[in-house]
């Protein structure tokens, strides 16, 4: 094992060596410049007056037989304004069923079924093939239906609650990843904005793109850095504590970046300093907890008629996935 340790010191202490480096983004290397750092200080005098919206989502299978599933999403908004939560939370739910189409099996069809509230959301068909949903050489999943849909109900969600606030800000990014969201997001107000936990973007020596931005930048500021532009959503790297070195990547299609002073005043809460609270709170108002999809599965399973019930795979493997891991040896 010491070896091991050993090696990893090594690899860790190479990694915090500052040397010019460029990030990847959009089939280009962006060379990090030390002089394009940008306080936020300066952004922050006027955001307590401004009202921002968080938007974040949740969804849970409740059934899949491999051709047929049944998953539950939510899409919440929450509104913060000088770092008070208001009463204005917004909140839709649904029920998708997908199946195979047996007219062509490579096609997934989904079917809403409304349980709060309501968005645009029509029925929508999938290519299993389509090279964004496979898993490696396998086709895929259905399950990716639900999370599919459940992006679109973030969307169209912080869509409609960009008219109540100064900014809608989603969890994750503006990028087009998957077949559907490029309409949506070609329609999204230039307030409606991105903030990614987690960023996969890399330098062209091969280390964590935040990782080597926060070496690079300030230490003792919050600040943002303009990376890039592809058509109109800037992407930039942005850090919104002082007191924290954690660096976020954030989108958005606007032209100023008041944006920044709010989510700067919104970073304070000592759960999770440097990382907006109102992501925190929505998160968990969003998710769909496994007691909650428990319950759902349950009742599911006694309203389903009892000739339908030994189809429910999805249960049968649970078991066996538990029995497995209880298997001593």
């Amino acid at each position: 094992m010491q070896k091991a340790i050993d090696r990893l010191n090594q690899l860790l202490e190479k990694k915090n060596q500052f040397s010019a480096d460029s990030v990847l983004i959009n089939g280009k290397a962006v060379l990090i410049d030390k002089e394009k750092f940008m306080p936020i200080s300066s952004l922050t005098a006027d955001a307590p007056n401004k009202i921002v919206s968080f938007v974040d989502g949740g969804n849970a299978e409740l059934f899949n037989s491999g051709d047929i599933c049944l998953q539950f999403v939510r899409a919440t908004a929450v509104f913060f304004q000088n770092n008070k939560r208001l009463n204005n939370e917004k909140k839709i739910s649904f029920f998708l069923l997908s199946q195979i189409n047996e007219e062509n099996p490579e096609e997934y069809l989904s079917q809403f079924f409304w349980e709060e509230g309501s968005l645009p959301l029509k029925e929508f068909s999938l290519n299993a093939l389509d090279f964004s949903l496979r898993e490696g050489v396998e086709r895929g999943n259905i399950i990716k239906a639900g999370e599919l849909a459940r992006r679109k109900a973030e969307l169209l969600l912080a869509k409609e609650v960009s008219s109540e606030a100064d900014w809608a800000v989603l969890d994750g990014t503006l990028e087009e990843k998957m077949p559907g969201e490029k309409e949506i997001i070609g329609s999204l107000p230039s307030n409606v904005c991105a903030l990614a936990k987690s960023c996969s973007l890399i330098t062209s020596k091969g280390r964590s793109a935040t990782d080597y931005v926060s070496l690079v930048g300030p230490k003792n500021s919050s600040w943002s850095y303009f990376l890039d532009q592809e058509r109109k959503r800037k992407t930039f790297f942005v850090r919104l504590n002082e007191k924290n070195n954690h660096v976020f990547r954030f989108e958005t299609f606007s032209k100023n970046n008041e944006v920044f002073g709010a989510l700067a005043t919104n970073s304070t809460d000592p759960v999770f300093v440097g990382y907006p609270y109102g992501l925190i709170y929505v998160d968990q108002r969003a998710r769909v907890s496994n007691q909650e999809a428990g319950l759902m599965k349950t009742k599911l399973f006694s309203l389903m008629k009892k000739g339908n019930r030994g189809l429910n795979l999805e249960k049968l493997n649970n078991a066996a996935h538990e029995m497995l891991d209880h298997l001593r040896f």
